[in-house]
This record gives C-alpha cells, structure tokens and sequence, in this order.
C-alpha cells in the first residue's frame, strides 16, 4: 500500500499515467475546441505548501496556445461558506484568493494542480456565482465540455466534504486482518474470508466504488461519465482511469493503474454500479449503443443523493447534451428522449420517499419538480417493468397501442435546452380507460382497481399499481377527480411447447383528468403512477373485448 498520496513519488505515477494516455491513446479532451466556463482559478506556487490563487475570466485567455487545466469532482457537504457569490464578486478587485482559507478538499485539488504541472483549476463552487440563477443555468449547460475539456478531472472520493480533503497520509496498522465481504446481486452482503495486510506490501483487496461519498452523490455521476480521465482518490488507493485503461468486467486480471494495491477482479460476483459506467466517447458507434449507455446511466443516478431536489433535471444535463448527436430523432426533454412510441414513459418509483404528487401543480410552486410523466419529477429510483418471460419457455410479442409526440416545451433558461424546463406537454393518442380505486391504509398493496363500467367480471382487472405518491401516503387526487389507466404496450406470451398456453400484460401508466381549461376543448390529465396487468390465458378473450370497446382519444399531459 502506498501510504502517501501526497509524496512525490506519487505525483511522478500521476503525470506518467497522463502522459502515456496522451501520447499513446487515440482519445483526447477537447481542451481549446471545448466551449470553456466562463472562469477558472489561475494557481501558482508562491512558497513551500502554500500557493497564490487568482479568479479570472476565460476570455482574458483567449489566446493562450493549448490551454490545460483540471477540473474537481467532489462533495460539498451542505452549503459551502467559500462558495462565490455576486457580491463577493463584487468586493474582490483584485480576484485573488486566500489559499489557506479554502476548504481542505479546494487546497488539495489546488495542491494536485500544481504538482502535475498545470496552472488552472476549474471548481465549480467558485467559478460560478452560486446565487445568479442565470448564470449557473448556463454554466451547467457547458458541463459536458467543461469536463471532457479537462486534462485530467481530480475526484475526491473519500470526502463526504468540503472540508475533509483528501491528500491525508493512508493509516493501517503494521498487520491488520479485515473482513473481505461480497455483494450479492440481491444487495445483501455476506462474510467471505478474511484478508491480511502488512505495512508496504502490495496486497490483494477488493473496494467497493459505492462505499464512498463522491459515488453516492446525483452531480458526481455526470462528472464521472464526460471525464476523459481521471485521478480517483480512493480510501486505500489512487486510481487512474482513462476508456482504454484495463476496466473491471473486461477480462484484464486487475487494475493497472493504481498506485499499490492490485484489486481482484470481483467484477463478474459484485454487482456495483459504478462500475458499468462509462468514460461517454465524443460519438456512439450506433443509436443502440448509446440508449444502453444512457440506460446504464440513469439506472445509477437514479439511486444517487441530491441534496436539492429540483437539480434532479440539471444534475443530468450534461450527459444528456454529450449524447445528443447519437440518438437520431428523438427529443429530449426532462430526462427522457422522445419519439412516437417512448417506451421510457412508463416507469415507475422503486423506492418510497415522503413524497406527495399534489394535484395541478406547475411552476414556479416550490414542490413542483418537472411535468408528472418525467421521471425527474419524483425524488426516487426508477425502475421499468421487465415485460419478458423469455427464461420460463415464452416467446413474447410487444404491441405498441399508443402514440406519444411532444406539444410544448419552454426551457427555464433558453441557453440551456438540457436543463430545466417551465413546462412541457405531451399530445398523447391512447385508449383512455375509466376505473375506480379503493385505499386501504397498512396494507402492502393499498390501492385496487375496478373498471368503472363493471363490464368485467370481478378480479379480472387485478393489477400490479405503483403509485408515485408511495404506500404510506394516501395520493387524495386519486379520489377527488377522474382516474384512468392507459394501456402502452400489450405484451402477448405464447407458450413455446403449447399453443394453448400464455398470457397477456398490459404496461400503462395511471393518470388522473384536470379541470378544463376555457378555449381549450382538448382534455388534460397528469400523471400518479404506473401499472402491469397480467391476464391470465383463461381470462385473455374477455380483457380483449373490454379493451376493445375503447376508441382511441386525443388528449395532453402535462
């Protein structure tokens, strides 16, 4: 184990890692072709550990040949006092910056700046004035090219704050014995030997990516991905990282850029999601390529912490702007990329959060989060239903029963078409269908469904509903106005060995009517939940002609 991560040795592995991936790699950052912040801390050493620190704007930098700079990822640990401001702006002539009154994980990204051999540092805390709402709407827009501009991006893993940093000499005792714990897929964790570590050696362990603030927190995610490398400062280790460095799950036996200890490769038994994540190239070789990896992305983020809900949107931005040009003709907006079938609609809460989806709320209200269909409208995980029953002998045949096109859309900041947004409407062409619910407060599933004209028999209709609003709060819109569930996609199971046998699922989403709107005759709803359907095969004629004695409807969501 390396116990210095501040040593000079330490540094010299540092700039060889950037240099190699500079010299040999065929990826480079974007640098001076990037569109730049609007600032950059300009760092020079003035004297033994301390270093003179200047805030100055990009466009006094102009011409300077093949600009370099870092760039940090880290956690602020709730409201950052040294954050700037307009009015510290405002009161700093000179732009200089006092070194030692920066919080430790600013003076050790400083620190690391310096020693590689760069003289500007881009943290996002101090290059954006944090109370112009403007500007940060704009200055996130750029995050793609801020980050992939970057030589290296500085992630400061260990600290859950500002204020801890991330340099402090590696403590272990002169022989320790630690549990060497797995992950199972199921998320439980279980002992599965114990592992020695002697001072100075190279050992063999396994740390998990998640175990560390940095990768539980929503900003880091995009950070991560539109980085073209980066310095991982792990706990028990210093990583480099790069797309072509030797990744975990790509059968190299370890990681090789690491400063001493050999991580086994427990990629195939340990599923952390941080681990799928991509370096995202500047181009997807295909659009299929690139929803897996925008898939792959929002599954982790979803489950990441935000400290400010309504950044849910703008935490994403910048992966969303990367990869634009490879998704062909689909729109984005508020998280989902649109076309006539978008099947990512019809998602559903994973976890439970206090939260309430209200009834008719729009912006500016302080609880409105995005329009209801966005998953970034609700401060949880998201899943989707799987809809296959491929591995239990069924061929499954997916049809699409509805048509989904984008109305309207007005951005808060116009510079800015990957953030967020005022409001945005769906014109959705569907089978609407009128249904009754029930609430039963305790149970594990509290709310069931009826068909409002009881042209079905009884338990027909049974239905696996998720309400956005979760199970221990009682979503009181459900009762007050019209309910409907539309139908999505049809799943159709035919049994592979009898013709007989098989089963239907019907996937929609639950919404509920909004009051008319004068001079507006087209019908409005928003959107509780989602729901899954399955019919039995005994049950599949009946459901049919119930489904069928539905026209399809025009109608917005919002």
């Amino acid at each position: 184990m390396n116990l210095f991560p501040d040593s000079p040795e330490t540094y010299r592995l540092a700039k060889s890692w950037i240099q190699e991936c500079i010299d040999k790699h065929d990826h480079v950052s974007s640098g001076c072709d990037a569109t730049l912040p609007l600032r950059f801390l300009h760092v020079s050493s003035a004297a033994a550990e301390t270093y003179n620190i200047h805030l100055v704007d990009t466009e006094k930098l102009r011409q300077t040949k093949d600009l370099k700079y870092t760039a940090l990822s880290y956690c602020w640990g709730g409201v950052d006092k040294h954050k700037m401001t307009i009015t510290r702006l405002a009161n700093n002539s000179t732009r200089s910056l006092h070194f030692d009154s920066m919080p430790k994980t600013i003076q050790d990204a400083i620190k690391v700046t310096s020693k590689l051999g760069f003289s500007y540092l881009w943290v996002d805390s101090l290059c954006i004035l944090q109370d112009d709402e403007e500007e940060l709407q704009r200055e996130i827009a750029k995050m793609s090219d801020v980050y992939s501009g970057a030589v290296v991006t500085i992630a400061a893993t260990t600290a859950s704050s500002a204020s801890e940093g991330f340099l402090d000499e590696r403590r272990v005792d002169c022989e320790a014995i630690m549990d060497l714990r797995l992950h199972d897929p199921d998320k439980t964790e279980r002992k599965i030997g114990l592992l020695k570590i002697w001072k100075g050696q190279s050992v063999l362990l396994y740390e998990d990516d998640n175990s560390v603030p940095l990768n539980r927190r929503a900003w880091a995610l995009q950070e991560h991905t539109l980085s073209t490398r980066i310095l991982q400062y792990f706990p028990g280790q210093l990583r480099f990282v790069c797309p072509l460095t030797p990744s975990y799950g790509s059968g190299s036996n370890s990681i090789s850029y690491t400063d001493g200890w050999e991580l086994v490769n427990y990629s195939q038994k340990v599923p952390s999601k941080h681990r799928k994540l991509p370096l995202l190239p500047t181009h997807f070789p295909s659009s299929a390529e690139c929803e897996r990896n925008w898939k792959t992305i929002r599954e982790n983020y979803c489950d990441r912490e935000l400290t400010c809900s309504a950044d849910r949107v703008l935490a994403i931005s910048g992966v969303a702007s990367r990869i634009q040009k490879s998704m062909g003709d689909k729109v984005y907006v508020a998280g989902h990329w649109l076309d006539s079938t978008s099947q990512d609609l019809v998602w559903y809460c994973s976890q439970y959060w206090d939260f309430d989806r209200g009834y008719n709320r729009v912006y500016p209200d302080p609880d409105w989060l995005g329009p209801s269909w966005a998953w970034t409208s609700v401060p949880s995980g998201v899943q989707y239903f799987s809809g296959s029953l491929d591995d239990i002998g069924y061929d499954d045949k997916v049809r699409c029963v509805w048509e989904v096109g984008l109305v309207h859309k007005h951005l808060v900041e116009e510079t800015a078409p990957f953030g967020a947004v005022r409001k945005a409407i769906l014109g959705i062409k569907a089978l609407p269908c009128r249904v009754e619910l029930k609430y039963s407060e305790g149970s594990y599933e509290p709310y069931t469904l009826s068909e409002a004209g009881h042209s079905l028999p009884d338990g027909y209709l049974k239905c696996s509903l998720h309400i956005d609003s979760g199970r221990g709060k009682c979503d009181e819109a459900l009762f007050n106005a019209p309910v409907y569930i539309i139908p999505a996609f049809i799943h159709q199971y035919e049994s592979k060995e009898d013709a007989k046998l098989g089963a239907m699922v019907v996937n929609g989403l639950v919404l509920v009517e909004l009051p008319s709107q004068e001079g507006n005759a087209v019908r409005r709803f928003e959107r509780h939940g989602a729901f899954s359907w399955r019919v039995e095969p005994r049950n599949i004629p009946a459901a049919k002609n119930w489904l069928d004695q539905f026209q399809k409807e025009y109608f917005e969501a919002q």
